[in-house]
């Protein structure tokens, strides 16, 4: 179990890492250094104020959701995946 366990941490860090730096991209990266040179590719308005406004904010919330996916895998690949709780009067199947 504590090798298990060992290996889960390794995981998790690894996934969190992943998370951190493409978040560093996209913030600060993307959404200011490269603004003037994405503002060059316009549709409604310039690519680079649109993406730098609205654009980080959507991928923040696709990470945040991509983390979700990615560490529940890794929870039921290790076993740690928590059961639901059955709630008062529910009929079991057991």
């Amino acid at each position: 179990m504590e090798k298990n366990h060992k290996q889960y941490w390794k995981s998790s860090i690894k996934v969190t890492l992943l998370i951190l730096i493409l978040w560093f991209i996209n913030s600060l990266v993307l959404g200011i250094l490269f603004t003037e040179k994405l503002n060059s590719i316009s549709f409604l308005y310039q690519f680079g104020f649109w993406y730098s406004q609205q654009g980080t904010i959507l991928v923040f919330v696709f990470l945040i959701i991509l983390y979700v996916l990615m560490m529940n895998s890794l929870d039921k690949k290790h076993g740690f995946l928590q059961k639901k709780e059955k709630k008062a009067g529910e009929k079991t199947n057991d």
